[in-house]
């Protein structure tokens, strides 16, 4: 495993652990140096001590004039019975040769240290050092006879003394062996008691860094882990521990006053500006909550749209300042109107939504319509003569109308819609609706602010309902824009190009939104004022279009698609490349789709009839190019499939 995937805690103990070991090794060698010092010291003074008694006591003996090899054994019984851990001992002449020992030797014998013997008695110096005694230090040579076979094998503590009478003359050298078999148990104990105590330290400090860096390291990092995953998932009222004034502390505390400073920019990201209400962004998540729990719990609920009526007549003749003060007089009474249950939000220009939980379509239609009666009464224009103002409100209840929020929204869309076209400052509820509510052909500019203020949203929705009133059913937008891709590809178009061919041709009937359903789908000839509103719907899509930026790039395709190669078409009359590829692309799309599909006043063609059709109307109608690369496509298709 890397270092880098340890703990923190772990990483502090391997990073503090390693000089720790160091510095433990250190010191237990210190201990063990100074202490072996001093054992090997305190031994050598005392085992001195002894050599030099025995070697005083022969000078003394001497002194009374007693024969030098007496004097050597009187010394030698002397002291052989009062030290216990005398090995051996000997006294020898200056040339190595024994005149008395311990364990007895024969006199006479040449000492088997002959050659230090012979070395001290030259020097007069005394030497002492440590030795194992074995076999082999008994060079056979040089010895008659060799000391006992209890001393050898064994630690001894040897000391060679010259002794020297009063008249400074060498008459002998004591060679004494002492028991030194505990100085290397005495040192082993030495070193499992030092390096037990080190290692007994170093235990317990690594126990307590160990506890350390988890209490005040590990756990607060955790925490703070803990509070950064929960805001990043949303939750900004948690609150990181901050106790103290350590590091750890003080980025809790700096993790505090972002969360604070996330929670005031996330709640005026939430909140419309103008009104103090929740904006359009709060509404779709609280939407879609909303339809969550009522799934869970079996809870209904009901949705209504408000639309100030004539709004643009208030910003035209009093100011944008005064029809700004409208919007949050509307919004603070209807803060004020309803409960503290009920949801409340600007939901885009003179738009507010309100979500009642809990209520079915009758209660909150009578909630709705008091709001609307109240209205005049509560928010006015300050002109002198108070023009008072009215709403439109369109209701769904959720789940009897739909059961997701996107569709719950379209049909409370629909009938504020209605409500609008059919005399304002009313109550619709989306069951209420005729089977075809949009009869005549809507206001295009309210249908264009609408989506501007929604951004997008509705597009879809529209063609659908327009696919629904001229074709029956949905599905012919979504087939052309199949077909267009298919074809583009063929011709080598590909990435935001190919991408924007798609979005346009599923929505490149939008503009017949401007026109009644009754003349969609009338089955006799259409006179020419009729041919004209028809031929006037790209028009209306490029107006739609342009009116929402996100959207824009895709107006050449829906407004040039039906122009003709030869120059006939309309609205512009382009030939030839001077319409757009994407037009020319979406042309052969929708005439495919078109004769390939059964309509309610004609029938649908094969497949090869089409084709066939479409290369009778090459470069005339169609490009010939793109032509023959749609049939060719067409024909790998039917091989691959074969």
């Amino acid at each position: 495993m890397r270092f880098a995937n340890y703990k923190i805690t772990s990483k502090v103990l391997l990073v503090s652990l390693l000089p720790m070991l160091f510095l433990g090794a250190f010191l237990a060698y210190q201990w063990y140096a100074s202490s072996s010092r001093l054992l090997i010291s305190q031994t050598r003074q005392h085992d001195s001590a002894l050599a030099d008694a025995l070697a005083r006591h022969m000078r003394v003996e001497t002194s009374d004039g007693s024969d030098v090899r007496d004097a050597a054994s009187t010394a030698i019984a002397a002291h052989a019975t009062k030290i216990p851990h005398l090995l051996f001992a000997e006294i020898t002449t200056p040339a190595a040769k024994v005149m008395a020992s311990t364990p007895p030797q024969k006199e006479g014998a040449v000492s088997f240290d002959r050659e230090e013997i012979l070395r001290v008695a030259k020097n007069r110096e005394q030497m002492q050092k440590f030795v194992m005694l074995t076999g082999a230090n008994v060079r056979k040579s040089e010895v008659i006879s060799a000391p006992s076979p209890l001393i050898l094998k064994r630690t001894a503590h040897e000391f060679t003394r010259p002794i020297i009478d009063r008249q400074g003359r060498l008459i002998a050298v004591a060679h004494v062996y002492f028991a030194a078999d505990d100085i290397p148990r005495q040192l082993r104990g030495i070193v499992v008691f030092a390096s037990g105590t080190v290692a007994l330290v170093l235990i317990l400090y690594t126990a307590l860094l160990f506890w350390a860096g988890r209490r005040y390291i590990e756990k607060p990092l955790q925490d703070l882990t803990d509070t950064a995953e929960a805001i990043a998932d949303g939750n900004l009222y948690i609150r990181a521990p901050a106790i103290g004034k350590d590091e750890i502390a003080r980025l809790g505390k700096a993790f505090n006053n972002m969360t604070d400073a996330l929670l005031h920019l996330e709640v005026r990201a939430d909140t419309d500006a103008l009104t103090g209400l929740y904006n359009f962004r709060h509404f779709q998540r609280f939407l879609q909550r909303q339809v969550e729990l009522g799934a869970q719990m079996g809870r209904p609920f009901s949705l209504a749209i408000l639309d100030v009526d004539h709004f643009k007549d208030v910003n035209d003749t009093y100011g944008h300042p005064e029809g700004d003060r409208v919007l949050s007089n509307i919004g603070d009474y209807l803060r004020r109107m309803v409960r503290a249950a009920d949801y409340v939000a600007r939901y885009g220009g003179e738009e507010f939504v309100i979500v009642l939980p809990d209520i079915g379509v009758g209660d909150a239609f009578e909630i709705c319509d008091r709001l609307r009666e109240r209205m005049p009464k509560e928010v006015m224009v300050s002109d002198g003569g108070s023009r008072p103002i009215e709403i439109s409100v369109g209701l769904a209840d959720y789940p009897a109308v739909a059961e997701t929020g996107e569709k719950l929204l379209q049909a409370a869309d629909s009938a504020l819609l209605f409500a609008k076209k059919n005399g304002r400052n009313q109550v619709v509820h989306f069951q209420s609706l005729p089977t075809r509510p949009i009869t005549v052909a809507p206001d295009l500019e309210l249908v264009i602010e609408r989506l501007r203020q929604s951004q997008m949203r509705n597009i879809g929705d529209l063609v659908d309902h327009i696919e629904m009133t001229e074709y029956s059913r949905p599905g012919h937008g979504e087939k052309v824009a199949h077909t267009a891709t298919v074809l583009a590809r063929a011709a080598g178009v590909d990435g935001d190009k190919l991408e924007a061919i798609y979005s346009a041709a599923r929505v490149h009937d939008v503009g017949k939104v401007s026109i009644p359903a009754a003349l969609l789908v009338k089955e006799e000839p259409l006179s020419e004022a009729e041919r004209e509103m028809i031929r006037s719907h790209p028009q209306v899509g490029e107006e739609i279009l342009g009116a929402v930026s996100e959207v824009a790039e895709l107006v050449p395709a829906v407004l040039y698609h039906h122009e003709r190669w030869d120059g006939t078409g309309y609205p512009r009359g382009l030939a030839g490349e001077k319409i757009p590829l994407s037009a020319r692309i979406m042309a052969i799309a929708e005439a495919y789709e078109t004769m390939t599909s059964e309509h309610p006043y004609q029938g649908a063609l094969g497949v090869e009839q089409a084709l066939v059709e479409l290369r009778r109307n090459a470069g005339s109608q169609f490009d010939p190019k793109l032509i023959e690369v749609f049939i060719g496509q067409k024909a790998k298709e039917a091989s691959a499939s074969a």
